[in-house]
């Protein structure tokens, strides 16, 4: 990292990266040769990232190719027209995406991500987890590594 006096530890970019909901997951090159990046939501769970889709498309295919990827996710931006600068927190991670296969697990994995990224009450998440479940891939990432930057405010 270029500039080192930005840089957080691995600790407090594990705590912002709890709190994203958001991000960006970066994937290997698409049918073109294009990298594939995707916004997507996540949820931090057991210290893996959690997302979900559908089980077609381009990440999916993606994916099947090479499971390595990034994710980029941006907690707070504000631009400072005086410094022309900005004071943001964000995090990137690296590491490898599987499907999640058994049955149990996905639908743990599912109900922490829905619980984390939906504003819902507890009645209604096994509700939506079960209807969602049949046709949801259930994707974990692993955090081999993790970088967090931090401008804060002059």
């Amino acid at each position: 990292m270029l500039r080192k006096d930005r840089e957080l530890g691995r600790e407090e970019a594990m705590r912002l990266l709890k709190l994203a909901k958001h991000g960006t997951l970066c994937l290997a090159a698409d049918e073109m040769g294009y990298p594939y990046a995707v916004p997507i939501n996540c949820a931090l769970v057991d210290g893996a990232l959690v997302f979900h889709g559908a089980p077609i498309g381009t990440k999916i295919k993606v994916l099947g190719r090479d499971d390595r990827a990034s994710f980029v996710a941006v907690l707070s931006y504000v631009g400072v027209e005086a410094r022309f600068s900005a004071d943001y927190e964000s995090v990137i991670a690296k590491g490898r995406v599987e499907r999640v296969e058994d049955a149990e697990e996905r639908l743990r994995l599912l109900r922490a991500f829905t619980a984390k990224v939906f504003d819902v009450t507890e009645a209604s998440i096994d509700e939506r987890v079960r209807q969602a479940l049949g046709a949801t891939w259930v994707l974990r990432m692993s955090i081999d590594e993790l970088t967090g930057k931090r401008a804060p405010k002059a």
